[in-house]
């Protein structure tokens, strides 16, 4: 495996969740949709005023898919995730362990990794270069993420 591949399979974790809260905020705006236009003020159903094509229903499906696929992006994450930490804890050196944790786990920026690492932003680069070559995630686990 490359190191361009072992970054691509690390950034997955990283950029996943962002995926996931946009798909949870559009998720939200629909069911807020819906609910303006599904009842009466005092709480009470509307009686059906559609023929089954109508934004209502487009909506609605909608609804449906997007929680069914924000639903797989959770379990894919959480799956991803347990992968990535399981490689990264086989790992020999633990300033290795912690620069990848730092940066794909917890997300942080060069500047944040390298102070709490205790070198200067070139040498966690530095570390960061040895680590993708040292780390070795699981080969079924990369397929599956392509």
């Amino acid at each position: 495996m490359t190191i361009a591949e072992k970054k691509a399979y690390l950034n997955r974790a990283y950029n996943m969740p962002e995926n996931i809260r946009s798909h949870a905020a559009e998720l939200g705006r629909l069911r807020r949709a819906l609910d303006s236009v599904g009842g009466t003020p005092d709480g009470q159903p509307r009686a059906p005023r559609h023929d089954g094509s109508t934004a209502e229903i487009r909506t609605i499906d909608r609804v449906v898919d997007l929680e069914a696929k924000l639903n797989a992006e959770i379990t894919e994450l959480c799956a991803l995730w347990q992968d990535i930490h399981d490689a990264i804890d086989c790992m020999a050196n633990k300033r290795e362990r912690d620069v990848l944790r730092y940066r794909y786990i917890e997300g942080l920026d060069w500047e944040r990794i390298a102070r709490k690492i205790d070198r200067d932003r070139r040498q966690a680069l530095r570390i960061h270069g040895n680590a993708l070559i040292n780390f070795q995630p699981k080969l079924e686990n990369v397929t599956k993420c392509h």
